[in-house]
């Protein structure tokens, strides 16, 4: 489940705003991405896996049942946020990259890093908003 399906799930309209601004943030900086391996004359990976498609379910039947729509997908998009984030970290420390490649790599995940922490912010807002009423 990506950020257009989460926000059609989204309940909150303050959420479903996050939401939409995030997934413009994320699909700017996929973009880039993409464009960089290209002109590296490499070719983006553009299919999902087995076990992403097996998540992606769960998560929806997850929210589906869940008591609190918010609440599962703010956690959901939190999660798929860090999973991105550790991606990123994990190639800048183990991945032998030129240093041109390592300096947009490092750059994007800051960019990620950040949406990452926007993601958290958005979810304990949300958070505190149903914990007061």
């Amino acid at each position: 489940m990506g950020f257009r399906e989460s926000t059609g799930l989204a309940i909150s309209p303050g959420l479903k705003t996050a939401i939409q601004d995030l997934e413009q943030e994320w699909k700017e900086i996929q973009k880039a991405l993409r464009a960089e391996i290209i002109y590296l004359d490499g070719t983006p990976e553009l299919q999902t896996t087995l076990v992403g498609d097996a998540k992606r379910a769960y998560t929806k039947v997850r929210t589906a049942i869940s008591k609190d729509e918010d609440k599962a997908v703010s956690t959901h998009l939190l999660s798929l946020s860090e999973r991105a984030e550790a991606k990123f970290s994990r190639a800048l420390r183990e991945i032998p990259l030129p240093e041109e490649i390592r300096s947009i790599v490092k750059l994007q995940h800051g960019q990620v890093r950040e949406l990452c922490q926007r993601m958290k912010s958005v979810r304990d807002q949300l958070n505190r908003e149903k914990g007061s009423t």
